[in-house]
């Protein structure tokens, strides 16, 4: 996108390099542009955008991969991603405004933190906690600078109801699967299904799902 802009337009990028790489533009979705909802959380409206909101991916990812496997972790992200592109769009239809970013798909993973946070030891808390207030900040900066807080706000509701019933079934879904005292617990046991590690406590595999068999949360 830098290469391909306008010389005044490379470190932010004008409506038809957004348009032009997939961002959601109501024109182009009235069409039948539907993809333009998953490529817009991966286009960025400048360098420094894009640069942002992956030191916010990388930070979170640290604690919420581990937490819920790869496959899980990439499945949410993915959600969160396409639901407030979707928000974002049903809200923006009649105009001509492009919106682009992977903030939505990020606030989500936000609010999933935030969920799976809630019934851990003190640790625990204390990353619940830092999730609400980031969330807070997400949605000031989001008034103060005119971002996009239709697409965060769809987000952040997006992954923390993703994370309460990914993978579960029936009651199980009501139940808290993370059950022990941190969210960077390292023991645990093997799924007999497919092998991926779990923290201990937790009673269904972050990769496929699967019942685990119970093991004692670490003291």
């Amino acid at each position: 996108m830098v290469a391909s802009s306008p010389p005044d337009h490379r470190l932010e990028f004008d409506l038809a390099t957004l348009k032009r790489f997939g961002g959601a533009y109501a024109p182009a979705l009235r069409d039948g542009d539907w993809w333009r909802l998953v490529t817009a959380a991966f286009v960025h409206g400048s360098p420094e955008h894009i640069a942002w909101n992956m030191i916010s991916l990388f930070f979170l990812g640290i604690y919420l991969e581990p937490r819920y496997a790869p496959l899980r972790y990439i499945s949410v992200y993915l959600a969160c991603g396409i639901a407030s592109s979707a928000a974002s769009a049903a809200w923006y239809w009649s105009t001509d405004l492009v919106q682009v970013g992977a903030s939505g798909a990020i606030s989500g993973l936000v609010g999933a933190g935030a969920v799976s946070a809630w019934h851990m030891g003190a640790r625990g808390r204390v990353f619940r906690n830092s999730m609400i207030v980031w969330a807070i900040v997400v949605i000031v900066n989001g008034f103060a600078y005119s971002a996009n807080n239709v697409a965060h706000a769809a987000g952040l509701v997006t992954g923390a109801i993703a994370v309460a019933i990914f993978g579960r079934r029936g009651r199980a879904a009501l139940s808290s699967r993370e059950v022990g005292r941190s969210l960077d617990d390292a023991q645990g046991a093997a799924c007999p299904g497919c092998g991926a590690a779990n923290p201990a406590g937790s009673r269904f595999c972050g990769r496929c799902g699967g019942g685990l068999e119970l093991s004692p949360a670490p003291p």
